[in-house]
């Protein structure tokens, strides 16, 4: 029963020998939400990059010249993520700019909302439902730019995927973006604050314009056997201690 909930969880919080993390920022919330975690053992790592599960080799962004701006939004199309907020800044940005938004709607309200923004506005493609793998690339490397709009955000596998195939993001300064971008290079993620607008879409547009990408991102903390070690030392710690 909903009465008995926070007991269940209480009884599980006590069960554990260790928690992990992916990230120091939602270490620090899940703390901030339940202190008494703050006696078990924490391991912090971090999100995998998605290098190698690409169904093709991901390539380098285009040179854009003067060519008009693909932007994309892709992935689960929920409310929290304010695809409708991208959306409107779409309608009173340049012309020169395009936007692909696709993915699994959580409701037909957020599906005729969107629906009903991109009437106004024939440069925004939609493009409802589950995407197959091989949708998902070929939609991420038609892209200039992923954008991630939302509101609030810890971490973000759409991130990691955008960067594996080697296409610059617009996300929010929140979570773990910022450190993110500190270590992937500071040309491939540009940061916005406040709520997402036009003003934030038309400069994170010049931003892609005039920033050089040279190399792929670095995701060498992304590596899986990287995380896989630390995991593995990490349980085989909390083993020895059970076991002592």
């Amino acid at each position: 029963t909903p009465e008995q909930a926070p007991l269940r969880w209480k009884w599980f919080m006590h069960l554990l020998d260790g928690v992990i993390s992916l990230s120091e920022e939602a270490k620090g919330e899940v703390l901030a939400a339940h202190p008494s975690l703050a006696s078990k053992q924490w391991l912090v790592t971090c999100h995998g990059h998605y290098l190698d599960q690409a169904l093709t080799p991901p390539t380098m962004p285009r040179a854009l010249g003067e060519s008009t701006v693909r932007l994309a939004a892709l992935g689960a199309v929920r409310a929290s993520k304010r695809f409708a907020s991208l959306a409107e800044a779409m309608k009173h940005s340049a012309d020169d700019v395009t936007l692909t938004i696709k993915g699994d709607p959580e409701s037909t309200e957020l599906a005729d909302e969107l629906g009903a923004i991109a009437a106004d506005c024939p440069r925004i493609t939609l493009g409802f439902g589950r995407m197959s793998d091989e949708e998902l690339e070929q939609e991420t490397d038609a892209a200039d730019m992923i954008v991630l709009p939302y509101g609030n955000i810890l971490n973000s596998g759409v991130l990691f995927y955008a960067l594996s195939r080697y296409r610059p993001v617009i996300a929010p300064r929140m979570g773990s973006i910022p450190g993110v971008r500190d270590k992937v290079g500071e040309n491939w993620i540009y940061l916005f604050d406040g709520q997402f607008g036009t003003e934030v879409l038309t400069d994170g547009v010049r931003w892609l314009r005039q920033t050089a990408r040279t190399a792929p991102p670095d995701l060498s903390d992304q590596d899986w056997d990287r995380i896989g070690a630390q995991i593995g030392e990490f349980l085989a710690d909390l083993l020895n201690r059970h076991e002592s």
